[in-house]
């Protein structure tokens, strides 16, 4: 048994009820033995790459405008194809929601990933 499995389901809608269903770690039993269960939404390469820029950018940014700064990921702009970290209400640095790389923008261009 290894310690991941992948479930594919016929619709999105299935796929959003059981995930909504086994929200955080379940406990399971199988022949007599416990095990935690975590069920999660499996994520592609190109996505893990592209939440990593972000995340990496956060971390950047929390450093250059210090403890008291609050810094923020947006995962989806509203109103655009963009995602974005913001550093005290102030877009910092966007992603397009096809891409991989992104920019540092205002006080923060001279920052890079």
């Amino acid at each position: 048994m290894s310690d991941k499995s992948l479930v594919q389901f016929g619709s999105d809608l299935d796929r959003e009820a059981v995930l909504k269903q086994c929200k955080g770690t379940m406990q399971a039993v199988i022949d007599e033995r416990s095990f935690n269960l975590k069920v999660t939404r499996a994520r592609t390469q190109f996505q893990l790459t592209r939440n990593t820029s972000l995340r990496k950018a956060q971390g950047m940014l929390k450093q250059a405008a210090g403890q008291t700064a609050t810094v923020n990921i947006n995962w989806m702009t509203e109103g655009t194809r963009m995602r974005s970290v913001e550093v005290n209400g102030e877009m910092c640095f966007t992603q397009e929601i096809d891409a991989t790389t992104a920019v540092f923008v205002g006080t923060y261009r001279h920052l890079s990933i």
